[in-house]
Formats: structure tokens, sequence, C-alpha cells
């Protein structure tokens, strides 16, 4: 079974060690990463603005890894990772946290995601190009007129915001993992040495000082903020069977303003899986349910589900998988339903290189000035992992 997100410690143990160190070593840095590129096209395309849109489209995705980690005489690994993306963006710089693991487990401090988002399964899917559950690359025009370009069960709340995080070590196959961030937001320092905001006087522990402050505002309207996730997960194998099956819970504030006009200043979110392998089949779901997808809107919510099977043989692995998305805005009229099914065909064409192709549809039904959408869906691309 394919876990999407690297979350576990087991996960970091095995596949994310930069090098061998000896006691007392320094940290010695590893580079690590992965390049994806795809093309894809929509056939017979219906609801987009007014042509205005292009049905076909090259895209590309990648991220270097930079890892370092050494063991201490006491047994203690200590070590940190950041992730850049490949390209430009608006958040150049992904993951980027220390660790300090052992028998008790690992606490990671620093920028990174949630423990719902670290420790959650989509539903199967063939490779890490494309799917029906919040894919790598995606064709469809359906957020044009809707909520989203395609659906996801593992969103959470805070993306990769400044957090502290626990994780447990396996007890019988169970394990656990604990994360807090004051807010939804990566934070890079502040204090009174820092001139962004001219004119504006903080109390500093030298006294008044024109800067910014050390901690955050908590009146960025709308903004999350006091989020706390906590994630249980379960992975055995029994004779030829194994299972994995999970869920977890995350919470958040909403910071609101003198002039607010937030309806609802509390954020739910929850997700749960379960999947089943044997021999070369996998088959599983995932859903998230979201409450108060927007605080500026009562009664809105947003909830996802799907379902997913794949087959692997000898260099092929091959997957079905649909998901289903109800938005609910907070009126009665505004209750959008979207559909997504898809197969993917995955050829491992040499360590860490795979091949990915995927024909699917898309369906996005919408009330609001009947502003429907579907396409069918096609694509092809590589991965290469480093």
């Amino acid at each position: 079974m394919k876990h999407v997100l690297l979350g576990s410690t087991a996960l970091v143990a095995a596949g994310l060690v930069a090098s061998g160190a000896s006691a007392e070593e320094p940290v010695k840095l590893g580079i690590q990463g992965f390049y994806q590129a795809a093309i894809g096209a929509l056939l017979d395309e219906d609801g987009t603005a007014d042509g205005d849109l292009r049905n076909y489209s090259v895209e590309t995705n990648g991220e270097v890894r930079f890892h370092g980690e050494t063991t201490l005489d006491n047994g203690l690994t200590v070590g940190a990772r950041i992730e850049m993306e490949a390209f430009n963006s608006s958040d150049q710089i992904d993951q980027a946290y220390a660790f300090i693991s052992g028998g008790f487990g690992e606490v990671r401090l620093g920028d990174t995601l949630e423990a719902l988002a670290q420790m959650c399964y989509l539903t199967p899917q063939a490779g890490s190009l494309f799917g029906a559950d919040s894919p790598n690359f995606n064709f469809s025009n359906a957020g044009v007129f809707g909520y989203g370009a395609t659906n996801g069960t593992c969103y959470g709340l805070a993306a990769e915001s400044s957090s502290i995080i626990y994780f447990s070590p396996s007890f019988g196959g169970f394990s656990f993992a604990a994360s807090f961030a004051p807010e939804a937001s990566d934070s890079q320092g502040g204090g009174v040495a820092n001139l962004g905001a001219p004119g504006v006087v903080f109390f500093g522990t030298n006294g008044f000082s024109t800067g910014s402050p050390s901690t955050e505002f908590k009146t960025n309207e709308g903004q999350l903020e006091n989020i706390f996730s906590v994630a249980l997960s379960f992975s055995h194998d029994f004779n030829g069977f194994s299972l994995v099956a999970g869920g977890a819970a995350s919470f958040a504030d909403v910071e609101e303003s003198a002039f607010s006009s937030v309806v609802d200043d509390d954020v739910e979110d929850y997700n749960a899986y379960l999947n089943f392998g044997f021999g070369g089949w996998t088959i599983g779901g995932a859903l998230e349910y979201r409450d108060n997808l927007n605080p500026f809107t009562s009664d809105s919510d947003r909830l996802v589900y799907g379902v997913g099977l794949t087959y692997g043989v000898d260099a092929w692995t091959i997957g079905l998988n649909w998901t289903h998305g109800d938005y609910d805005f907070g009126d009665s009229s505004h209750e959008d339903d979207y559909d997504v099914i898809q197969f993917q065909a995955v050829y491992a064409l040499g360590p860490g290189i795979t091949l990915e192709g995927m024909i699917g549809y898309n369906d996005y039904d919408s009330p609001v000035g009947e502003e429907d959408y579907d396409a069918i869906e096609i694509g092809t691309g590589i991965g290469i992992n480093f």
C-alpha cells in the first residue's frame, strides 16, 4: 500500500537518512528530491469560460530536499530537513524543521504539516502523478466555476505552519501523532531589530523601538490560529494480508479584528481511511470532513470521500478510483457536488523512475447560475525520485 505523505518515524528512519554517521560526528548533509512532468488534455469539455481556457497543458512539479542528521553517544538522533520547491513559488521553502528522535519517538519543531496531514492515506491510486484524490497533476477546469479543480481527503487545516509535532513509536502496530501551531503561517523570526513596519512602535526588551513584534498579530481577520491536531494509525500484516486503518482530527480558531465579520470562529476537520492488501491488490477508501468551510458564512462545510482499487504485477501497476465532494456554502441554494473517476497505469522504468498515464471523467454540478462542468481528462507523464 502506498503512503502518499511522509509522516511516520519509520519512513523517516528508512528513507530520509542522508548518510550513516558514527557517534558524535557532526551533522552531514544529504540531498534528495523528485522531479515530475506531465502533458494532458481535456476532451468533450463543457462549462468552461466561453472557450477562453486552453484545453491542453504541459505541467511540471519538483522539490529538492536537504536532510542531515547524526546519532549521539546517548542514542538520540538529531537533524534537520529543508524542502525547497524546484520552481518559482510564493512559498519557495516548503517544510523546514529540526527533529530529535529515539526510543520515545520523534519530535519536530519548525515549519511542517499538522498531524492529520502527516499520518493520512489517500484513496488508493496507482502512481504519484495522477488520481481522483488530490493528485499532483490535474487538468480539469472545474475550479473556474466551482470550489476546486479536484477532490481531496488529506488537506487538513494548517498547511506548512510553524509547529511542534510529536510522533510516537509503534505499539503492536498502533502509532499516533499530535501537533500544535499558533497560527496557519510560517514564522521566520521577529523582534525589535526587524524594521519591516516603520512608524509602528512596540515595546521590546531594550525599551521602545520601531519595528515588528517578536510574535504574531492575533487580528489577521479570517486566519486560523491555535491549530491542534491528533492522529491515530494501525498497520499490520496477517499471513499475506495487510491492513492499514486510521483517522485524525484538527481543531482551530478563526482570528477576528475589531471590524470582524466572522460568523463562526471555530473550525474542525476530520479524516479517516481503511486499506486492505492481498497479493498484488490494494482496495480501500478515505474521507475528510471540514466544518466551517467559510468562517464568514454560517453552516458551510465540505465532505469528500472516495474508494480505490490497485493491482501491481512485475513492473506494472494499474488503478481505478473515484471521489465525491459535497461543498455546502451555507446557503441551501448553493450546495455543489463534484465527482471524479480515473483509471491510471504506471510502469516502473527503473529504480525511482516511473512512466504514468491516466484517463478520467470530471463532473461538477453547481446550482449557482446553472454553471455545471464536465470533461474527459487524459494525461501522461514521468516521475523521477533521487
